[in-house]
């Protein structure tokens, strides 16, 4: 199941919590939960089989968080947790981490007070669709 002399290596401080790993797993390894304003990523090193050597969660994780390194093989599940921003218009959680949010502000060349990020459901009554981000 695991590749001699590769591991899964995952640095928390890089990560944004934005998904892309867990939705490219083809094994389930890599699960998501957000439980009020905290999202929780967790890592089973111990299912992981390194996809046969090519990793699709260091191909997609768009901060370099997730990395293949020679070492021995880890079976240790990572847990990082995230904080969530809250909707600009209700309060709810608004399934964005506030490492997703800086980004996005920085790409936009914006400051954060100019900077609305909403729920679901403020979407919905904006009449705004699609997406997780506005």
């Amino acid at each position: 199941m695991y590749q001699e002399g590769l591991t899964l290596s995952v640095d928390p401080n890089k990560c944004i919590g934005c998904g892309a790993c867990a939705l490219k797993c083809p094994n389930d390894v890599i699960k998501i939960a957000d439980e009020g304003f905290i999202r929780r990523i967790t890592f089973n090193l111990q299912e992981c089989d390194l996809c046969h050597g090519a990793p699709r969660c260091v191909s997609v994780c768009p901060e370099g968080a997730i990395t293949l390194e020679e070492g021995t093989t880890s079976k240790d599940i990572i847990v990082i947790e995230l904080e969530i921003v809250p909707c600009s218009e209700c309060g709810r959680p608004t399934g964005i981490t506030k490492k997703e949010a800086l980004k996005i502000i920085k790409a936009v060349g914006g400051g954060s007070k100019n900077t609305v990020f909403l729920c679901k459901e403020c979407k919905i009554k904006r009449g705004l669709r699609g997406g997780r981000r506005i």
